[in-house]
């Protein structure tokens, strides 16, 4: 048996690593049905407001810390891929979504489509939509890159196939996102099929 494997002095056997990414693997793609679930008991609407959509993206950072602290074969380099790494690529990354706007508003003015004028209206939108996506995007990559992947890797597995598995429980997981909690008319605005056509072959 693996050091992960061994028993532990009080004769409890400890749980594989490989045990505990199945784990994750069902809370993760359960964490959606069960925010569908309490949406129904708590008789709220479908949206990215209910208690139901913070439900599908909290359990898997959750369960990620948990099974990445408990790991003694993770421990460590869970801990590690939390630490703030190089600033100029934060930098790069928090520009660059307000100059891709930029740039489309740009293009969109000098063809014409559009206005600049009433473009003022929808800056908090904007600014609501980044700050949102920035918060859910460390909750997704929380789990993804800081437990699935390096537990993947752990298990001696080559790189093609940690990215079928962690790309597949990732697009899996996003099953209630498209079909309860994102509104339909944001689906159809990029492609006016049913969210489960859209969801199916997105």
């Amino acid at each position: 048996m693996g050091m992960s494997e061994t028993c532990p002095s009080n004769g409890v056997p400890a749980v594989s690593s490989r045990a505990r990414l199945l784990v994750f693997v069902v809370i993760v793609l359960s964490s959606g049905w069960i925010g569908v679930f309490v949406n129904r008991l708590l008789g709220t609407p479908d949206s990215m407001d209910s208690a139901g959509a913070g439900i599908w993206i909290a359990i898997p950072l959750l369960a990620g810390i948990v099974m990445g602290v408990t790991d003694r074969s993770l421990r460590r380099s869970y801990g590690a891929s939390w630490k703030p790494g190089r600033l100029r690529a934060y930098g790069v990354a928090l520009v660059v979504f307000p100059l891709s706007f930029a740039a489309a508003i740009a293009v969109g003015w000098a063809a014409g489509w559009l206005e600049p004028s009433g473009l003022g209206a929808f800056a908090g939108v904007v600014v609501a939509a980044a700050v949102g996506t920035l918060g859910k995007n460390v909750f997704e990559e929380g789990a993804w890159r800081g437990y699935l992947a390096p537990a993947l890797v752990g298990r001696g597995l080559p790189d093609p196939w940690v990215w079928v598995i962690s790309g597949t429980v990732w697009a899996v997981w996003h099953c209630p996102y498209y079909l309860f909690f994102l509104d339909e008319s944001l689906v159809r605005a990029v492609w006016d099929v049913p969210p489960v056509v859209f969801f199916t072959l997105g």
